[in-house]
């Protein structure tokens, strides 16, 4: 602990020692002196505690960006200030759980798991909605209902959602139990890339509305959507080919349309 460290031999030499080269050079009587005294050993435990939140905090939360290099060799019991490669070894931990919340309790489970310090995704859309006066407004919506990402481990999810009852995980049948859905990240990054654009000409696909083998793997190479692989076929609900990226299990989303020269066929 933080505290553990701080209250050690050479910080309390050197406590006193200031202490007696003050009051040597101070006009002070013995009563001031020890008031005095009283202020800096309280000021001292007020560090210790902060310290060991701050500690709590860094371990707890995967947080050390905001930390000094003084504070985190204090955690580390090191000189080594190359804290980050602690964070790595923990990122390297984490995953993409797909989860389901109410109908227009999406946002509202959002906020409670970041609040936790747990990253979260929900894909958005603009959608018109009729005002009571007659008149439609654009509102940015989740744009597919119920349906919620949070990127953590297993046990650290788990924790933060035990108790509370409106988020649950989505899950797949195996061998008679629920197995929670776990996306590959490489497969939400590119989720991600697509329907972050939030093109009005997204659509959005049940798992059992695309079947991939009837279409061609490629890559889009130019436009608002470079770098996206996916699979290029005729979907539900667009006139022409788009490209689809599906997360197995939980939903799909086809691009706008593509021009055919921005596409580049993977083996």
């Amino acid at each position: 602990m933080i505290g553990n460290e701080l209250y050690t031999p050479r910080y309390g030499v050197f406590g006193t020692v200031l202490f007696i080269i003050f009051f040597d050079k101070s006009e002070m009587n013995l009563n001031e002196m020890l008031l005095f005294m009283f202020f800096f050993i309280a000021l001292y435990a007020v560090m210790v505690s902060y310290l060991e939140t701050v500690q709590k905090d860094l371990l707890y939360n995967n947080s050390c960006k905001f930390l000094s290099n003084r504070v985190i060799e204090d955690v580390r019991g090191a000189k080594d200030t190359s804290f980050c490669e602690c964070c790595s070894e923990r990122e390297d931990n984490l995953q993409w759980f797909a989860l389901s919340a109410p109908f227009c309790k999406e946002m509202e489970a959002k906020r409670f798991l970041e609040r936790h310090s747990i990253e979260t995704y929900i894909p958005m859309h603009y959608r018109l909605v009729q005002q009571r006066d007659g008149r439609k407004r654009r509102v940015l919506q989740p744009a597919v209902t119920n349906l919620i990402f949070a990127r953590a481990t297993r046990d650290r999810l788990q924790e933060v959602k035990t108790g509370v009852q409106f988020i649950q995980y989505k899950t797949n049948t195996f061998e008679g139990k629920n197995i929670p859905i776990v996306v590959p990240t490489e497969q939400m990054e590119q989720f991600i890339a697509v329907t972050q654009t939030m093109n009005e000409k997204l659509i959005y696909l049940k798992p059992d509305e695309v079947n991939l083998h009837k279409g061609t793997r490629v890559k889009i190479i130019g436009g608002a959507f470079n770098g996206v692989e996916g699979t290029f076929l005729k979907v539900n609900g667009a006139r022409s080919k788009r490209v689809v990226v599906m997360l197995q299990g939980v939903t799909a989303v086809a691009t706008a349309e593509i021009s055919k020269d921005l596409l580049e066929v993977m083996e």
